[in-house]
């Protein structure tokens, strides 16, 4: 009889090893299978998840000092939604709520964001509080993988930059200059002249020499701003549309003689107008109070001669004129408006990249 009984013994202690529990249900379809019209599941409520001593993956508590649910994952608590919310409430504009998520905080969101770089922490979380308009509130994992994408791109270049409302990414300064705007007419901030079409070949430094003999096909010797008072005002002596653009004006191809370093190119129109239409005013001081900063900078006429930059402002783009192909297109400004309009190649104008 013992021995019958022991076996009995075994069997039951095998088949409930196997089997499916079920709570207000005869036939569960799982592990643990709770079935109710009229209650719920009541997870461990704590305090927080310090409060537990030896948490593994896949555990969750209801957190009472965030009132959200909570799971353990990879050697800390999250939760992933209170998360994105946390981030879209800090990309706010203005700038109110200081964004604090630590990369360990990024490495638990699902699905997982790639390429996190711890040393990088900062500069997400200033990515995050200046480019509001870049995310969602809750963000999404999606927004956050651009983010982490281009600070990544920008630390591995060594170029400063900014994230514009537009969500953009520019270089926080003008080509040739040495720091960030700090009025309209922050000498230091005003930076290099380029004639349109033309590198980094010596012509745009403001004191640059000047020369009347024009660029043909194949000359390397020009290191002088050219200058040409005839029609069609060109520094050429052929014109050439593809300078600074190979592509489209909606797909850009960076040129060899496009001036900007590695990573950036002169904007197109499109994209140089879509930061105008976001200045709080269309003159001076709207332009320094964007996001960029965009001091007045002045130009250079095609005799060579270089205007007061408390008189105007001009910032090139790699597009051509529309309604008359010998010119090219720019933004345009004054102390009193700003506008998007053409300009002779010959002329200097000022350049601020952008992300490629």
């Amino acid at each position: 009889m013992k021995r019958i009984l022991l076996i009995v013994a075994i069997m039951a202690t095998s088949l409930v090893g196997f089997a499916q529990v079920g709570v207000g249900t005869t036939s569960p379809q799982a592990a643990l299978d709770i079935s109710s019209t009229n209650s719920g599941l009541l997870v461990p409520r704590l305090a927080n998840g310090a409060a537990v001593t030896t948490p593994v993956n896949g555990m969750i508590i209801y957190d009472l000092s965030s009132n959200e649910f909570n799971y353990f994952q990879n050697g800390q608590w999250t939760n992933t939604a209170s998360l994105l919310g946390r981030i879209g409430a800090a990309a706010d504009r203005p700038d109110v709520v200081n964004c604090i998520v630590t990369v360990a905080e990024l490495g638990t969101i699902v699905p997982l964001i790639t390429g996190l770089v711890p040393a990088n922490e900062i500069l997400y979380q200033d990515y995050i509080d200046t480019a509001g308009d870049s995310f969602s509130n809750p963000a999404t994992t999606a927004e956050l993988q651009t983010m982490v994408n281009e600070v990544n791109d920008a630390v591995t270049l060594g170029i400063p930059y900014v994230v514009s409302v537009t969500g953009q990414t520019w270089m926080d300064r003008n080509l040739g200059a040495t720091q960030v705007a700090t009025s309209s007419t922050d000498a230091a901030s005003l930076g290099n002249l380029y004639q349109w079409g033309r590198g980094n070949d010596g012509h745009e430094d403001r004191a640059s020499l000047t020369g009347n003999i024009l660029y043909t096909a194949g000359d390397s010797t020009h290191d002088r701003f050219i200058t040409n008072t005839v029609s069609p005002f060109d520094w050429r002596s052929a014109l050439d549309d593809t300078l600074w653009n190979t592509g489209t004006e909606a797909a850009p191809v960076k040129t060899a003689t496009d001036p900007c370093p590695t990573g950036y190119c002169v904007p197109t129109v499109t994209e140089l107008d879509a930061e105008r239409s976001q200045f709080p005013t269309q003159d001076f001081a709207g332009l320094f109070a964007s996001d960029l900063k965009l001091p007045s900078t002045s130009y250079r006429k095609n005799d060579g001669s270089v205007v007061s930059p408390i008189t105007v402002s001009m910032y090139w783009t790699s597009s051509i004129s529309q309604t008359d192909g010998n010119r090219a297109m720019r933004l345009f400004a004054t102390p009193t408006l700003s506008d998007i309009n053409d300009l002779a190649r010959a002329y200097g104008a000022s350049v601020r990249c952008i992300k490629e």
